[in-house]
């Protein structure tokens, strides 16, 4: 159960968001070269080593000073600020609902093996660690969204071990549920020992089943936004190579590497 679980939510969640996808049999790999600020009325583009890149609407900022921009320059620039509030709600957004649905097959372990207060306080613990781990990359409050930059596979290292964490938690109580489970269907006084373990089967399917109706359907709903991302990733790198070539300005402002 650990290894399905395990990487059932490892699939799930970083499923394009770490951008390792695959999107019509074609490899899609990006990372985010760039952290994004995305509010109402504007975006900012932050890399620790550059001046802030801001855009309000129909001016470009770099550093706060405005830019002047040519009419075919402001074409680009228009269609590049779109990609860009279509392109950072969607990868949050996505992020976070495949956290909160990993947690809802969590949940439905320590419901079905009816793990022990402790054993859920550690398993809270875990989840809290890991949701922390994800807001330092993907935040959104009200109209807000936050986009950190991540590259050379720090953002893949750090939430697979939060999701090993967790599972990891949930299996070392939830066995030790099991096995106390066992010991009654052993012991017990109710029915013979088949009827015992086939009820103790029963059980466990009947959780493997509830983990499924729960999941399922949604899981393959968040993989098939993780393709829809990946597209979109690659679109807005497209669109960031005609920016790059008509605004020189922004040409070491990479958001999107493929």
């Amino acid at each position: 159960m650990r290894n399905i679980l395990l990487a059932a939510s490892i699939s799930v969640l970083t499923f394009g968001l770490s951008g390792n996808a695959m999107a019509d049999d074609d490899n899609c790999s990006m990372d985010l070269g760039m952290g994004v600020n995305l509010a109402p009325n504007s975006i900012e583009l932050l890399d620790q080593d550059k001046p802030t890149v801001t855009m309000l609407n129909d001016q470009l900022l770099i550093d706060g000073t405005p830019l002047t921009l040519t009419a075919s320059q402001q074409v680009v620039y228009s269609e590049y600020q779109q990609e860009i509030r279509d392109f950072v709600p969607q990868v949050v957004e996505l992020a976070i609902d495949a956290v909160d649905l990993a947690m809802v097959a969590v949940q439905e372990v320590v419901t079905g093996l009816n793990i022990d207060s402790d054993g859920q306080r550690e398993l809270e613990e875990s989840i809290d660690k890991l949701r922390q781990a994800l807001e330092r990359y993907f935040h959104k409050d009200e109209q807000n969204y936050h986009l950190a930059a991540h590259e050379d596979g720090d953002f893949d290292r750090e939430l697979e071990q939060g999701i090993e964490a967790v599972v990891e938690d949930s299996m070392q109580h939830g066995l030790s549920s099991v096995f106390s489970m066992l010991a009654e269907a052993f012991s017990g006084d109710e029915g013979t020992f088949e009827q015992r373990m086939e009820a103790f089967g029963e059980r466990m399917e009947k959780m493997g089943q509830a983990i499924e109706d729960k999941v399922g359907t949604s899981s393959e709903a968040i993989e098939q936004r993780g393709v829809e991302v990946c597209e979109q990733a690659e679109q807005l790198h497209k669109l960031e190579l005609r920016v790059h070539q008509e605004i020189p300005q922004l040409q070491d402002y990479k958001l999107v590497k493929i």
